[in-house]
């Protein structure tokens, strides 16, 4: 049964015990759609699971940048101010 509590949704589940470990079974109803998932230990020695975004390689992320609609916004003009002076010389 899913509990409510202080703006955090949280469920009990089982843990099983293996020779390699624990197991948590996470209800389909709560499963990721990642392949991979970041095990996460809090300073109170809690943990927290959290799903691992699939990682692009640059390829694929040029193909998804192309494949996005284009930004309709209007862009503000930017001044281009010239660069402030910079001493490479510095004396004591």
């Amino acid at each position: 049964m899913n509990e409510f509590h202080a703006g955090v949704l949280r469920r009990t589940i089982r843990v099983a015990h293996d020779a390699d470990g624990q197991t948590l079974h996470i209800p389909k109803d709560w499963a990721f759609s990642e392949d991979e998932v970041d095990l996460i230990r809090n300073e109170d020695g809690s943990l927290r699971v959290e799903g691992r975004r699939a990682r692009r390689t640059p390829k694929e992320l040029v193909e998804w940048l192309r494949s996005q609609p284009p930004i309709e916004e209007d862009f503000p003009e930017i001044e281009d101010l010239p660069p402030e002076p910079v001493d490479l010389d510095p004396k004591e």
